[in-house]
């Protein structure tokens, strides 16, 4: 079953949100605010558990197909020797393993999933640098 496809772009109070609905009916919010003078730093307005279900929901194909997929976790470019860029996602240097991360004055983060283990680790921090001592320590312990 594919996830319903709805409208996303309402404006409330000069804040753009972006909805997506699970199959299931159920509201999973992955919004994101815009500034009215243009700027993109909106802040983040998901959880940890929002991830999960991102991750789950792209690899079973319910947001694209499977070429798509594919296509977007193939790497496209190696800007350094520890990471490799897709469409959209980080790729780890060596494993499948794919990531999203993000930082803005006052909140940074990081989603990392590795689709042949299913192990996902996400960290959101309410400060600028705060993400990034956490999410190394998971990836150590986690082999991601």
């Amino acid at each position: 079953m594919r996830a319903r496809e709805i409208d996303v772009g309402t404006r409330l109070d000069e804040q753009l949100l972006f909805v997506s609905i699970d199959p299931h009916g159920e509201a999973a919010t992955v919004a994101l605010a815009s500034h009215p003078g243009g700027s993109g730093d909106g802040g983040i307005y998901s959880t940890a558990a929002d991830f999960r279900s991102l991750w789950t929901a792209f690899f079973a194909e319910l947001i694209v197909s499977q070429n798509w997929v594919e296509q977007m976790v193939r790497p496209r470019s190696v800007p350094s020797a520890s990471e490799r860029y897709g469409l959209g996602f980080w790729l780890h240097a060596s494993t499948d393993t794919v990531m999203l991360e993000g930082i803005a004055a006052g909140v940074s983060f990081r989603s990392v999933h590795d689709p042949r283990s299913d192990v996902t680790h996400t960290v959101i921090s309410s400060t600028t640098d705060g993400a990034w001592p956490v999410t190394r320590f998971l990836a150590e312990q986690l082999g991601t």
